[in-house]
């Protein structure tokens, strides 16, 4: 064999590997088979166990305690963006809260404000809102509340000013109805606008 030959396998073979680690580190149920499967074999009787391995049972406990832990590191640093909104929704300003009421009182997943609107930048900094387009007009851009915020304040309704038992906060249909016909309401005073029929909204 060649050296240019053996070179050559040799980097096909590195990057064989490097894409199978790769792969492994995201594979979640692999880390947990393999965890399963360490945490069985280490929590077997000495004559359970070949005598190879008895030798080598710290090694198998220390593998088991490795893949466990970053099983749990994983888990936590995979829900944190979550927690962050959350600690953003109990940590509002007045004007945020007015913003966010909106949208739970009208059962709506998208609202229309001027781009520049400071409670609206601020809470889209955050996370907490987003523009629903990529493209859009600068005085009616589409604002929609992240799906894990308006999940969480439909629970904790008091964190932007409203009770419990309020209407908003309630799977009601007829209220989801409510909220489609405001915004198609918007939707067409925003044609009519476009259109100079219609003059310019006040920012909210």
């Amino acid at each position: 064999m060649s050296d240019h030959t053996l070179i050559s396998n040799i980097t096909k073979a590195a990057d064989i590997a490097k894409s199978i680690s790769s792969d492994a580190l995201r594979n979640v149920p692999l880390h947990i088979a393999l965890f399963l499967g360490l945490l069985f074999v280490s929590a077997l009787p000495d004559p359970s166990l070949p005598k190879e391995l008895v030798a080598y049972r710290w090694v198998i406990v220390g593998a088991c305690v490795f893949i466990g832990s970053y099983i749990l590191l994983q888990w936590w640093f995979a829900w944190r963006p979550v927690r962050q909104l959350k600690w953003h929704c109990e940590n509002l300003a007045t004007d945020e809260r007015e913003i966010l009421a909106s949208y739970l009182k009208e059962d709506a997943a998208c609202e229309y404000y001027f781009a520049f609107h400071g409670p609206v930048c601020s809470l889209i900094a955050k996370g907490v809102l987003i523009f629903a387009s990529g493209m859009f007009d600068a005085f009616e851009a589409p604002v929609m509340i992240h799906p894990q915020v308006r999940r969480y304040l439909r629970k904790n309704p008091s964190l932007v000013g409203l009770k419990l038992g309020h209407q908003a906060c309630r799977d009601d249909s007829s209220a989801a109805i409510r909220g489609r016909i405001r915004h198609f309401l918007r939707v067409r005073a925003a044609a009519l606008r476009k259109l100079g029929l219609a003059s310019w909204p006040r920012a909210r």
